[in-house]
């Protein structure tokens, strides 16, 4: 696993607040003294300028579930069952899910870290990075294998002993999404472009706090 600074990057996070919103707005989400309040709350947090209110149907779903009843199980077991109930491919909203029901104002789930297309596409390049060829693509989305949820949450468990969940994840959100904003495509033009900035800002970019 080529290493990651988190502080670096974590630091960037500001920067992309339009898509993500600042940690304090996620846990005043909190507030609410109800699940179903929470989830409206942070909706907008998680998916910014995409649909500001979360679809009927997994309203629909929590207001006659418990989600609860899911955290109990293995992160895989309760992540597939989630999935079935919903009726949906995509790992994404069901992770969210899960993750505000394991969190609260002073816990950040480390069970259940959030997981969009920014976090893959960071874990997907940092993840035996100098093993992929130059020419390889970088992630685009988020592919709907539970065991590439799975993966990424292994690499979040083996680090957090040097860094707290949330902000390894946010520095995951602010490098993949810068990965994104370059509007490069492969992993020899990636490595190309982290080695000019790392020398225009003379500190390392993927090596520092993460082994």
């Amino acid at each position: 696993m080529t290493p990651l600074n988190t502080k670096f990057w974590m630091d960037q996070f500001a920067l992309y607040e339009g898509q993500r919103g600042t940690i304090g707005e996620y846990y005043k989400g909190f507030e609410p003294s109800t699940y179903y309040e929470q989830i409206e709350t942070l909706w907008n947090w998680k998916f910014g300028m995409f649909p500001q209110h979360p679809p009927d149907r997994y309203l629909d779903f929590i207001e006659k579930n418990d989600i609860t009843d899911y955290i109990g199980m293995s992160r895989q077991e309760s992540l597939e069952a989630l999935m079935d109930d919903l009726d949906t491919n995509s790992p994404v909203t069901p992770v969210f899910l899960l993750h505000v029901a394991d969190s609260s104002q002073y816990q950040y789930s480390q069970k259940y870290p959030i997981y969009d297309q920014h976090v893959w596409r960071a874990f997907d390049f940092l993840d035996a990075n100098d093993r992929k060829p130059d020419e390889r693509k970088l992630a685009e989305r988020v592919g709907d294998d539970v065991q590439d949820y799975i993966k990424y949450c292994r690499f979040i468990d083996h680090n957090t002993t040097k860094v707290g969940t949330s902000e390894l994840e946010r520095s995951m959100f602010s490098f993949g999404k810068y990965l994104n904003s370059c509007e490069i495509e492969t992993f020899g033009e990636t490595r190309d472009l982290l080695k000019q900035l790392q020398n225009q800002l003379e500190t390392p970019l993927v090596a520092d706090d993460i082994v």
